[in-house]
């Protein structure tokens, strides 16, 4: 909903004396589950990263099956972070998208509950709204064409 859609809504609700007690309820509580919605989907797609500690094959069979209940991936990779003075520290790492900012969060929250209960300490979790990707369209023009 844009600026101009907000303001039309709000100047409505302002002249409730046109509707009828019931019927103003109503026509308020459509227009807050549309503006709710609104703030519930991302223009592109939401991405969640979840950092936990390097995994052993063990612990990564069992990560990547609670992975996939939840619709992540598991990174291949671990992530080499500086720590301090010339120190460095590892992080395996899971990310999942979604249009839905409640789908997204609602599934962060319980991949990390789960991977606690066995024992994969959750070191952190973030989720971002992506405006820009060039894997979508390269919007600056700078990129190589991919071979289709």
């Amino acid at each position: 909903m844009n600026r101009e859609e907000v303001h039309a809504f709000l100047s409505e609700l302002s002249h409730h004396g046109e509707y009828e007690q019931e019927d103003y309820s109503y026509h308020v509580r459509e227009h807050a589950l549309k503006l709710l919605s609104t703030f519930d989907t991302s223009a592109m797609y939401y991405e969640s990263h979840v950092t936990v500690d390097p995994l052993t094959d063990f612990q990564r069979v069992r990560v990547k099956c609670l992975a996939d209940v939840y619709n992540f991936r598991l990174a291949k990779l671990l992530l080499r972070k500086p720590t301090g003075d010339e120190e460095w520290r590892d992080d395996a790492f899971l990310t999942a998208h979604s249009q839905s900012l409640r789908d997204i969060k609602f599934r962060t929250r319980q991949l990390c509950a789960h991977l606690m209960l066995i024992d994969i300490p959750v070191r952190r979790y973030k989720i971002e709204d992506t405006v820009l990707d060039s894997n979508t369209q390269d919007f600056f023009n700078i990129l190589p064409k991919r071979a289709v």
